[in-house]
């Protein structure tokens, strides 16, 4: 119910008072209310110099707004802070609004006012003159952030407690508003039509005195409401009405006294109306009551007030009553009760599915929608990659009532019958049965079904159920459950989608897990037999060399000259078969004996594999130089030997010139990127995977001695401590082999 403003009673400061004094507080106030409770917002009505005849909120969006430009005014005097210009809701409710329309004698609909809302203002017009102005605010406070910041700095409130109240008020339908304005006008209308009354009866009252003036002014009074009254006796007999009252029965006014109610009304309906009459005269109070009732099929809802009337001595003598149709305000207040059970239920489902862990999401979702369709079962499930029908929230122990061989919450489409929630489901429709559905043998009884499919994007994803509400469902029960099918839908796929993810993620891991355990044991069991392979022949090549070259020296240019050849051959193969093997051997021993990592002067690798090439670097005139090293933490021998092998192949595969060889490393953040340059040969870069392939050659054996065991051994060691390898070249322009050796505590640049 609207409130006065907490600053004082500006209709104190009213010097014109003809709407005041003529219509009176008690009605202007009475006539606002009507309009304003729907919309609780504010409402006044003022004179024709704008002084106030009422005003009312019930908006705390409105009452903040007004007080802050209330305080604007920096005066304690109502009447200069009026006259100031900067009680903002005064100008806009006045200034902005009422007085265009008094001014105009038309409606003026302000949008929006200095807070952010419509004013709708519209003239009271008495006799073809505008005597004063009637206005309401409307519409729903501005929520977005720029706008409030706007209207904070305008009237200087605090942001936050603004935003606060502008979310609080709760929004009303359009159609709302726009039954609302023919109120506002039908109000103007009432307060002139009463000015107008009140004035024709002074005049009245100015000519003519006594019980003639009094019951004219009575007869215009009540012709003129637009609601139906009458006046019986002590017996329920009609003693009159006015014209309304005789068109709602259908008569003439001058036939309505006499009558009884059995006369007008079906013979219940006339027992009803006469316990009531009889209940007010003996209590001697006034009642009131709604009831509907049924016209050419269109419900109607009426509201009546009765009243005892007594004589002089304060005996009953009768009965007085009015009453008037409310189906249009009753019809709103349902739309509005059943938009705010929606909402709550939104609200509760939302709050379920950004808090809800998996395994307990599905049930709590569907204890709101039982607890909001006041239902005693319900199912809430989804459709698995297979087609099934998943349902893990078989609420409330339906399955513990069942008593049925198989419990299972699996239904795979195959074995889908012809039941409505199949067909729901296979439809992609809502379906509901209001009586009982046919139950297998131990089932509990279904009395009441509604069965919602959920979909997302136009596919069956999940379904939603619900039945045994002890009565039918009906239409507002039907767009509340399919309004939260539609709400759940995203949220639903999403969390099937993150499923079916993890589950393909979860496969992917396990089988990637299934593959590096083989190849673990694969590269163990090769490591163990390249191992075991060479150590194990070595004697019998050593046997075979030792013998071929006894023979040679014993018998050679004894034999005939084709056997010194063949001699030869096996000789020379046994010994390049020994020097595999031994190849084979150090590879095999890159992982197998490889030494626990320390720190590493790499300068003083450098300066032990100068040492070991020595002879080569001499004979060649190679010229091997180096940048500043780090201090890394490796396999001190194996790092010796990955630079002495770079640095060997670079002799090895060397130009017309004589070798020069650079060796230089760079931090690369997390990792230290070695270089090895030189100026020879240089190779193709298609080869680069070849190159590091063991026994991989790609030079004739009399062209460049070797088998072809080194770059792999480099490949071996660097990937052993974590690191890459690979090569830039080009064909006559040399060289540069790269890798890479992770940091590790203790390095130092």
């Amino acid at each position: 119910m609207g409130e006065p403003a907490p600053y004082g009673d500006l209709t104190q400061l009213n010097t014109c008072r003809t709407l005041l004094d003529t219509v009176g507080r008690d009605l202007l106030e009475s006539v606002v209310r009507g309009y304003l409770d729907l919309l609780e917002t504010s409402a006044a009505v003022y004179e024709v110099n704008g002084d106030y005849a009422t005003g009312l909120f019930t908006s705390q969006y409105c009452r903040l707004l007004d007080g802050a430009s209330r305080r604007l005014c920096g005066t304690d005097d109502d009447a200069e802070a009026l006259s100031c210009g900067k009680w903002l809701c005064h100008e806009s409710c006045w200034t902005d609004a009422s007085r265009v329309s008094i001014e105009t004698g038309r409606p003026f609909d302000l949008q929006p006012c200095r807070g952010g809302i419509g004013i709708y203002a519209v003239p009271v017009i008495a006799d073809g003159v505008v005597v004063g102005s009637v206005n309401v605010g409307y519409g729903n406070p501005p929520t977005d952030d720029e706008t409030l910041h706007d209207i904070a700095a305008q009237y200087e409130v605090d942001f936050g407690e603004l935003k606060r109240v502008a979310l609080a008020y709760e929004p009303r339908p359009d159609r709302w508003i726009q039954a609302v304005k023919p109120q506002v006008e039908t109000a103007a209308k009432a307060i002139a039509d009463k000015y107008e009354r009140v004035r024709a009866m002074d005049a009245l009252r100015t000519r003519e005195e006594g019980t003639r003036v009094s019951e004219a002014m009575y007869r215009t009074l009540l012709a003129s409401l637009p609601q139906k009254v009458f006046w019986k006796d002590t017996n329920s007999v009609l003693l009159g009405g006015n014209d309304n009252f005789a068109r709602d029965l259908g008569i003439p006014a001058g036939e309505i006294a006499g009558k009884a109610g059995e006369d007008l009304f079906p013979e219940e309906l006339a027992r009803k109306y006469a316990e009531d009459d009889r209940r007010v005269m003996q209590s001697r109070r006034g009642e009131e009551i709604e009831e509907s009732y049924v016209v050419d099929g269109r419900e109607t809802i009426v509201h009546t007030v009765k009243s005892p009337v007594m004589d002089d001595q304060g005996n009953v003598v009768g009965i007085a009553g009015i009453f008037w149709d409310v189906t249009e305000p009753r019809r709103l207040e349902a739309e509005r009760g059943e938009y705010q059970r929606a909402l709550g239920v939104q609200n509760d489902i939302a709050n379920v599915l950004l808090t809800t862990p998996d395994d307990e999401m599905y049930s709590e979702v569907l204890e709101v929608v039982l607890r909001a369709l006041r239902s005693r079962h319900g199912v809430f499930g989804y459709i698995d990659e297979n087609g099934a029908l998943v349902a893990p929230s078989m609420t409330r122990g339906i399955w513990d009532e069942c008593n049925v061989p198989e419990k299972d919450i699996v239904f795979p489409r195959e074995t889908w019958g012809d039941s409505l929630w199949c067909r729901s489901l296979r439809e992609g429709r809502l379906l509901v049965r209001n009586g009982p559905a046919p139950v297998p043998p131990g089932h509990i009884p279904v009395e009441q079904n509604v069965c919602c499919p959920i979909m997302h994007r136009g596919e069956v994803i999940g379904h939603l159920q619900v039945g045994n509400k002890g009565a039918d469902y009906d239409d507002r029960d039907l767009a509340l459950i399919q309004r939260v099918a539609d709400q759940i839908a995203p949220a639903l796929s999403a969390r099937l989608q993150r499923d079916r993810e993890e589950r393909g993620r979860q496969r992917a891991e396990q089988a990637l897990r299934v593959r590096a355990s083989e190849l673990a044991r694969s590269n163990e069991e090769l490591e163990q037999f390249a191992y075991v392979a060479s150590h194990d022949l070595q004697e019998p090549l050593r046997a075979v060399g030792s013998f071929a070259e006894l023979l040679r020296q014993r018998y050679s240019g004894q034999l005939n000259e084709k056997a010194d050849t063949y001699i030869g051959f096996i000789v020379e193969g046994a010994a390049r078969m020994q020097t595999m093997v031994n190849d084979l051997l150090t590879f095999s021993r890159v992982s197998s004996h490889g030494q626990a990592a320390s720190v590493t002067d790499c300068h003083a690798a450098l300066g032990i594999v100068r040492m070991n090439l020595g002879r080569s670097i001499e004979e060649t005139g190679a010229v091997v130089t180096c940048d500043a090293l780090p201090t890394v933490v490796v396999d001190q021998s194996q790092f010796a030997q990955l630079l002495q092998n770079l640095i060997e192949n670079a002799i090895k595969f060397r130009g017309e010139e004589p070798p020069r060889v650079h060796v230089s490393a760079e931090d690369a953040g997390e990792e230290w990127l070695f270089s090895v340059r030189d100026n020879g040969i240089g190779m193709d870069e298609k080869y680069a995977d070849r190159v590091f392939v063991i026994f991989q050659r790609l030079h004739d054996q009399r062209e460049y001695a070797g088998t072809g065991i080194g770059l792999a051994v480099c490949k071996r060691i660097v990937e052993r401590h974590g690191g890459r390898i690979w090569f830039e070249s080009e064909v006559g322009k040399g060289t540069t082999f790269r890798f890479t050796l992770p940091k590790q505590k203790g390095e130092q640049g």
